[in-house]
């Protein structure tokens, strides 16, 4: 084995390549900034203060090709190796996460580009680098948001010892068949992206494959060919329902209008053959008219819904197209290309130990950064398969209402929708975080009490401590003050005292950042200087940690802490319940 794993500042290589170190214990692994911290003998901080960057690059190359010396080896790269020094014999990993472009802030790294904000230095090395590691990359590795310990998951992953059964993988490379054999019973072949010449040749070189070979252009000198392709066995033709001379001869007729309504007229005139209903769908809606519509005939229908990323940075509807996985006939899984409305390779293994027909949630907006659907698989025993769900408070009613048409049973919540959610199951308390179901009611509790008071008693807090103020808080405040009932709490939106029997005689000590990133926000009074910051936030954007960034002499303590305790707690609630059903 000789492989590399590439990818931006912060997405876990390092972190990986421990837990891959425990799939492979027999091949030595390498973290290269280790290898050269170990041999020069100073830090990569250090490096870069004393020497710059260039100096540190020209490092990485002496290193890497020393390590790359070795029979067997595992190499993680740091995010600013020069990809194009890596040789074609070595199989290139690009490790990705869904939150690698929201932007990622670090207190204990090298900056870069100094002139600057450390959001935006991150943002020009992605849109740098980004192309460049798709590029260069033999296969990429979507880690899901909490995989942080070993996991067995993974472990199938990196040991190829897998089979996808009901769902297709996007060939973007021949190369992807060579370094994954036989672990694929579906590989989509598109016309757009192979001519016709290499999708023959690589038929008849894996016939043991199942395709599915997507007519994607019109051009009339192929009719004979894909006439041809019909009769191969392990071959099935998909073809847009536009380019009507190749109708006939097609097993699968796909519709992928941006308009909702026209496409589902257009199914209504497909007889006789499989339909792949894929739209632009914006609202739950058009996505309950078009479930209803494949649940009619689940053989010979499959629906995809598709986001309009002109208006979403991350899909509405990736969650749908998992708990539907085993459902229907057409299914994708993502390979080379960036399709955010298609689960991951991890996502779909996930599924497969899952019936599918009841599940639980995260509800949020944004959503996709969260690790509940991990950590609450490892606290109910990997017995509840968990989607994480994009609500807004204008939709929350209609959403909850199909999601429970689908099969939830429980559901994470939070901000901003704690307050409607509660009132949504006409719950005792102002706010909620989680509910289940028990029998034909909706059960709620708040955890968020529980994981903040585990944060506050890893600090040197105690009732007795004064100079402690909110920033922010809406939804999670009632809770802070409960355990924190001296701190003074200021609106983030213009920085006033929320309560008028509360203020500071002096600039604050210890700051609980709970306001989450919005453009409206603003940021404490200069004068602040607070010694402690507590962040209620876990995310690498929090603006909790860019603050920080901005107070060189403050303690800063994430809320992954606070995030863990509380959804132990969430998960026992929801298991007196669930266990009984």
């Amino acid at each position: 084995m000789k492989r590399v794993f590439i990818g931006h500042r912060g997405v876990g290589k390092t972190e990986l390549l421990k837990r891959h170190q425990s799939y492979f214990p027999d091949i030595q692994h390498f973290d290269l900034d280790q290898v050269i911290v170990d041999g020069e003998k100073q830090s990569v901080s250090d490096i870069f203060t004393i020497h710059g960057e260039a100096y540190f690059r020209d490092l990485e190359k002496k290193y890497f090709n020393q390590v790359i010396q070795n029979d067997n080896f595992v190499l993680s790269l740091g995010a600013g190796f020069n990809t194009d020094l890596i040789p074609t014999d070595l199989e290139v990993v690009y490790v990705s996460r869904r939150t690698d472009s929201d932007g990622r802030l670090f207190l204990n790294r090298p900056r870069l580009n100094a002139e600057l904000s450390p959001l935006q230095e991150y943002h020009r090395r992605y849109n740098e680098r980004e192309s460049k590691y798709r590029q260069k990359a033999n296969w990429i590795y979507h880690l899901s948001e909490g995989v942080d310990s070993t996991d067995e998951i993974e472990r199938t992953i990196f040991q190829k010892n897998f089979k996808t059964k009901n769902a297709y993988w996007t060939l973007n490379k021949e190369s992807e068949l060579l370094l994954f054999p036989q672990c694929s019973n579906g590989i989509e072949l598109r016309t757009d992206l192979f001519d016709l010449e290499t999708i023959l040749k690589i038929i008849k070189k894996y016939p043991e494959d199942h395709f599915l070979v997507s007519i994607r252009n019109q051009r009339d000198e192929n009719h004979d060919l894909f006439k041809y392709l019909k009769d191969v066995s392990h071959v099935e033709l998909d073809t847009d329902i536009e380019f009507s001379q190749f109708l006939e001869i097609s097993d699968i007729i796909s519709t992928h209008s941006s308009d909702f309504e026209l496409g589902f007229k257009q199914t209504q005139d497909i007889q006789r053959k499989h339909i792949k209903f894929c739209p632009i769908v914006a609202s739950f809606e058009e996505l309950k008219k078009g479930y209803l519509w494949q649940q009619e005939d689940p053989v010979q229908r499959s629906f995809l819904p598709r986001t309009d990323f002109s208006q979403n940075k991350k899909s509405l509807w990736r969650w749908y197209r998992q708990l539907q996985m085993k459902n229907q006939k057409i299914n994708f899984i993502q390979s080379h290309a960036d399709m955010d409305d298609q689960l991951s390779l991890y996502e779909y293994l996930k599924s497969q130990n899952h019936d599918l027909k009841t599940f639980g949630a995260v509800l949020g907006n944004p959503i996709h950064h969260s690790r509940t659907p991990i950590e609450q698989s490892r606290n109910l025993d990997q017995k509840v398969y968990l989607v994480a769900v994009p609500l807004t408070e204008n939709n929350f009613d209609q959403g909850f209402q199909f999601l429970k048409q689908m099969g939830l049973k429980c559901a994470a919540i939070t901000a901003p929708l704690k307050t409607v959610a509660a009132k949504s199951v006409h719950s005792n308390l102002s706010a909620v975080n989680s509910i289940v179901q028990s029998a034909e009611l909706w059960l709620s509790e708040s955890t968020d009490d529980e994981g903040l008071k585990k944060l506050i008693e890893s600090t040197e807090i105690n009732s007795e401590t004064k100079g402690i103020a909110i920033w922010g808080g809406q939804g999670v405040l009632e809770s802070i003050q409960k355990v924190i009932p001296q701190a003074v709490a200021y609106s983030a939106r213009d920085g006033k005292v929320k309560s008028n029997n509360q203020t500071h005689a002096s600039p604050p000590n210890i700051v609980i950042w709970a306001a989450p990133r919005y453009d409206t926000l603003n940021w404490p009074p200069a004068d602040w200087l607070p010694k402690l910051i507590i962040d209620l936030n876990y995310t690498a954007d929090s603006l909790g940690l860019e603050y920080a960034g901005q107070q060189p002499k403050a303690v800063y303590k994430s809320g992954l802490e606070m995030f863990r305790a509380q959804a132990k707690k969430q998960a026992d609630f929801w298991k007196k319940y669930l266990d009984n059903k």
